[in-house]
């Protein structure tokens, strides 16, 4: 095919490159190759992970880089998943459970005030308390920020540290909640450090 032929389906640029293409020697099938992978072999994982870019653009948000720290760190598997469920702000808290159609009072348990992720254990005074305990402040208002934060310290310490607070804040307000169990801050204390 000659020059005019390639311009009236491609762009000038484009039939530059592919003029300047050499074929290649041998006489070979072409094969299909996904590039997302490593072996250039087309997977699920792959497929789902290029999805989930495309439609969350992960990137756009400084995320990616936090699920890979999440996933890669010495935290048991129940508390990276807990962490991978915060980020994502799909914990049953109240304000979620309503937007999947649940009716309920949306104050919190332990206070009374619009119980969403943030709230539970950023501004719950329950969670100030379970805290202060540890004498961990957190100066954020967005939960991503403090996640964000502590994984970019490079120490372990304070990331098991403050994830499993955050676990055992969650763990006890649903023992409360559910369970009708009396719990304190220093119930979250000790099963803290019994990690």
């Amino acid at each position: 095919m000659g020059f005019r032929v390639y311009r009236g389906l491609f762009v000038d640029s484009d039939v530059q490159r592919i003029l300047a293409l050499v074929p290649p020697s041998e006489n070979k099938d072409d094969c299909l190759i996904w590039h997302f992978s490593i072996k250039g072999t087309y997977n699920v994982k792959s497929a789902f992970h290029v999805a989930a870019s495309m439609y969350l653009n992960l990137e756009n948000f400084g995320i990616q880089g936090l699920w890979k720290k999440v996933w890669c760190s010495i935290l048991p598997t129940k508390i990276k998943n807990f962490v991978w469920r915060v980020l994502r702000d799909i914990l049953p808290a109240k304000t979620n459970l309503q937007g999947r159609g649940i009716t309920l009072n949306l104050s919190c348990h332990f206070y009374g005030e619009r119980e969403d992720t943030p709230h539970i254990f950023l501004s719950c005074p329950f969670a100030v308390a379970c805290c202060n305990l540890f004498a961990i402040y957190f100066l954020v208002s967005d939960i991503n920020a403090l996640f964000s934060h502590i994984f970019s310290l490079n120490n372990d310490d304070p990331v098991m540290k403050v994830c499993s607070l955050l676990w055992s804040i969650w763990w006890h307000r649903n023992l409360s909640l559910w369970e009708r169990k009396q719990v304190v801050p220093f119930n979250v204390f000790r099963h803290v450090n019994n990690f």
